[in-house]
């Protein structure tokens, strides 16, 4: 059996070389078709690699609250010269605690809109008065010296972690622990720089960073003590009044997080009926983009599809000649012996073959051309060994599925017929 088989082969290899041109023209649509697919699906999972990560930044077990200031303020249009208040108070943060138990913590965290010095130069950062807690909610890490800490912030003392990028920006190459920044004419000791995360846009605009990637960070209570939460705009009398600026919740079980966020949002409908604050639950942005990102490889798949039937139809139609031109052939085999099944092996294997070669080829120009666009679009190509077999798979199966007429054909001749054929 196994003889057989590897005779079959062998002849098959030896009519596809024989027209190697023809061959190749023939495979043109297999080879678009597996390429298109080993490419699509190494970019939606280099993509869905890149989703997983960019939503981990923010954290999957974490619910982000922001302050944001109402489209259809009216006080703002009627009493230009008062101190505006909206977003998130204290009361809904503490209501937020007492309703939802499977709540680990909430890190508040509150912006100061003071201008930031360091020596006679401004920086051009946000200041966020910080919870403790709040590095470690978003995966923050220490590049040098510590993050401040429980005992920085009960204290009040007068610290703070400055951003990494910080310092390159403004050429400060000195020791960070002897740097000192001036806030609104108060000084702070540097006591450790955070790696600057590699936020993407998206998550910056989710963590409302105003366009700002640096940030320089102060405990919450320090803050708070020496500016308060209302900031006032000179020469005219006006200001808004924020009591937090952004809430993250940690919540202590992942399958509870849309539960969770489903009872704050009802907390929050209730107490701001301006819809002044945003609401993010990076596991239902999870879900939403990965929904979208299987819209977009489904139809992508599908396109890909198209190709390969052309291919198929192609392989169907070059078969279809080729048993014509070796009706003689198949004439002498059925007289020496050869039963009907037998041919139509042949003929099938040869399809085969023709197409797992174009397969293979398309396999090998989706590989360069994934490992060629990766770097251009800045994700990591990630060809999976089930993306090869599945490819590799459906260029055999059409070889199968569109070969099989053909060699039916070749297989229901009459012998002698074919040998009377010129």
């Amino acid at each position: 059996m196994f003889s057989g088989l590897s005779e079959l082969l062998r002849l098959a290899a030896r009519c596809i070389f024989a027209n190697f041109l023809r061959s190749l023209l023939t495979l043109l649509g297999i080879i678009i078709g597996v390429a298109s697919v080993i490419f699509m699906m190494s970019v939606t999972a280099g993509a869905s690699r890149e989703i997983l990560k960019e939503m981990e930044q923010l954290g999957l077990e974490n619910i982000i609250i922001n302050s944001r200031e109402p489209t259809d303020d009216a006080t703002a249009t009627e009493r230009p010269n008062r101190v505006k208040h909206y977003g998130l108070t204290n009361k809904d943060i503490e209501q937020i605690r007492a309703t939802c138990p499977d709540i680990e913590f909430v890190a508040l965290a509150h912006e100061v809109r003071q201008e930031v010095w360091h020596g006679g130069q401004q920086i051009d950062a946000r200041v966020l008065g910080v919870d403790p807690r709040y590095f470690a909610t978003l995966r923050l890490a220490v590049a040098s010296g510590r993050f401040v800490c429980d005992l920085d912030n009960q204290t009040r003392k007068r610290v703070c972690n400055v951003d990494a990028r910080l310092l390159d920006r403004y050429g400060i190459v000195r020791d960070p622990a002897t740097v000192r920044v001036n806030i609104d004419g108060v000084i702070y000791d540097v006591v450790g720089v955070v790696e600057q995360p590699r936020f993407t846009s998206h998550n910056r605009k989710v963590l409302a960073t105003s366009g700002k990637v640096l940030t320089v960070y102060l405990p919450e209570r320090t803050a708070l003590q020496h500016y308060g939460t209302q900031t006032l705009f000179l020469p005219e009398v006006q200001g808004v009044e924020i009591d937090v600026d952004q809430a993250i919740v940690r919540v202590r079980r992942g399958r509870s997080v849309l539960a969770v966020a489903g009872a704050i949002d009802r907390i929050l409908q209730v107490n701001h009926p301006r819809q002044d604050y945003d609401l993010i639950v990076p596991v239902r942005l999870l879900r939403q983009r990965e929904k979208t990102q299987r819209v977009f490889s489904i139809t992508m798949v599908l396109i890909a599809g198209i190709s390969l039937v052309v291919g198929g139809i192609g392989i169907i139609n070059i078969m279809l000649a080729t048993v014509t031109e070796r009706t003689r052939e198949i004439g002498v085999r059925r007289a020496c012996g050869a039963k009907r099944r037998h041919i139509a092996y042949q003929f099938l294997i040869e399809t085969t073959t023709l197409s797992f070669v174009g397969g293979v080829i398309g396999a090998c120009l989706g590989i360069g051309g994934v490992h060629f666009v990766a770097p251009l679009i800045g994700w990591t190509a990630i060809v999976t060994p089930q993306s090869l077999m599945l490819a590799l798979g459906i260029s055999c199966a059409v070889g199968v599925l569109f070969g099989m007429y053909p060699a039916l054909k070749a297989a229901r001749m009459d012998p002698i017929e074919a040998l009377r054929f010129e």
